[in-house]
């Protein structure tokens, strides 16, 4: 080799490595900069209302998941299935045969023809679908709602008829033995009144009984009493409903035990499928004792969390801890974000934790257990539409099409199991941070208007 050709050579390469170290240090700094905002975000929620810490903590998890997924990979790199695949790489795809008229093929082709795995349909693009000609016996709810008269009424002719209501017991039972009901009474009051049915969710321990809001008991007696408590007051011939006759009968007969108790963010010290299957089973004996009229939804997902982030199976641990657990369980209820996912994107036998369609994979899981005919409630779903993280967020147009799909495959795969399904959540805050997605999961922008989601909503349930 010449000299001029050896002089030529070490100019170039060490070009290269002075390009390529700020590069690195950049990718680094940014790696550290977004886990710090994380963790001060979920600092700065910490006392929230339970939705507002359930996007906080879901948020910091998946974080740390997507961290952890080389351990996890499926098949194939571990990059899910799509209903809409992107193009190949190779400028000349071996299924596609290349143009005679362009001999040299742009670097990134488009297919003539993409076809769709036949597992997996393409989701339809109009956020705004055409009134469903059959319609199925699927519930609709919403999460967050406002009860002022304007927003019930906003609410009921969009034909949603249920509402998720977290009834803390931290503020039904601030000291042993003193309850106080009037906040509550007057929620089931304005909800009954514009013909909406309240599936309450129980947790919030005060700290007489427990050290932290998110403490699952070990000893469920005292949280069993609460449980006990609020179902003989609004479930069935409760005794809210025998003191005002005069309101319109629509007492709740769901009760959803606990929120998200596979969590860490839910769960001080880590998820624990056993003591949450425990207290589970000891709150259905005392609230079906109160009220044998009412029924109960037991929480599930494919995987709990421990505090350092790491997975562990949730089910069959549950039904390992209590045995005959499925003679305490009315229904199940599930919350399988996807975000910023649609709901086809999926990898059966893979790594489907962040995948919507896991639900079929947890309702087997209850099958093999002989509980396969509980009815599943999504009692949490939804997709932000924040304008500056998409690793999170999804436009509003996005927002319609994966609500509207969703709802498609509840009413036709899933139809033999979902009973309902709760949207998460009615509205945005009037002041939103453009980068948190907790602000934006509203159906409503935070001055009122409707985003086109809205729309789905009402073709889906008939109220168009």
């Amino acid at each position: 080799m010449s000299k001029t050709l050896r002089t030529l050579l070490l100019f170039v390469v060490s070009a290269l490595l002075l390009v390529a170290a700020p590069a690195s240090e950049a990718r680094s700094k940014g790696t550290r900069s977004h886990s710090v905002h994380k963790r001060s975000a979920c600092a700065k929620h910490a006392r929230k209302s339970h939705r507002k810490r359930a996007r906080c903590a879901r948020s910091k998890v998946r974080d740390h998941s997507d961290s952890h997924r080389p351990h996890h990979k499926p098949s194939g790199g571990g990059k899910p299935v799509t209903t809409t695949p992107a193009p190949p790489s190779n400028p000349t795809p071996p299924s596609n045969p290349t143009p005679p008229s362009n001999p040299t093929p742009p670097s990134n082709p488009t297919p003539p023809s993409n076809p769709t795995p036949p597992s997996d349909p393409t989701p339809p693009s109009d956020p705004t679908p055409p009134s469903d000609p059959t319609p199925q016996n699927l519930e609709y709810g919403l999460n967050s709602m406002w009860y002022s008269d304007t927003d019930l009424a906003k609410v009921r002719s969009a034909g949603v008829t249920l509402s998720r209501l977290e009834i803390g017991w931290d503020s039904v039972e601030p000291s042993p033995g003193t309850w106080r009901w009037s906040y509550w009474d007057g929620m089931f009051a304005a909800a009954a009144k514009h013909d909406i049915t309240v599936l309450p969710l129980l947790m919030d321990p005060p700290s007489w009984a427990e050290s932290a809001w998110n403490v699952i008991p070990t000893n469920p007696a005292k949280y069993s009493e609460y449980v006990a408590a609020v179902v003989a007051r609004y479930g069935p011939n409760g005794s809210f409903w025998k003191a005002n006759p005069s309101l319109p009968y629509k007492p709740a007969v769901h009760f959803e035990i606990w929120n998200e108790p596979y969590w860490v963010g839910f769960a001080a010290g880590g998820s624990n499928p056993g003591n949450y299957a425990r207290l589970y089973k000891a709150a259905v004996v005392a609230g079906r004792a109160a009220n044998p009229d009412a029924k109960f939804l037991i929480s599930a997902d494919l995987s709990g969390t421990t505090t350092s982030y790491t997975y562990m199976e949730w089910v069959d641990a549950m039904y390992a801890a209590v045995p005959d657990l499925t003679n305490y369980i009315d229904g199940v209820t599930v919350h399988p974000y996807s975000q910023p996912d649609g709901p086809d994107v999926y990898t059966p036998k893979g790594f489907d934790r962040w995948q919507f369609r896991r639900i079929q994979d947890i309702h087997q899981k209850f099958i093999n257990h002989g509980a396969g005919d509980k009815p599943f409630w999504l009692t949490e779903i939804g997709w932000p539409t924040c304008p500056s993280n998409p690793g999170k967020c999804v436009s509003e147009s996005t927002q319609a099409a994966d609500t509207q799909r969703m709802i498609q495959i509840l009413k036709t795969d899933y139809s033999s199991f979902v009973q309902a399904v709760f949207l998460y959540n009615y509205r945005d805050p009037s002041s939103q941070n453009a980068s948190d997605m907790e602000d934006w999961f509203g159906l409503l922008r935070g001055d009122g208007s409707a985003k086109p989601v809205w729309n789905v909503l009402k073709q889906a349930t008939g109220a168009a």
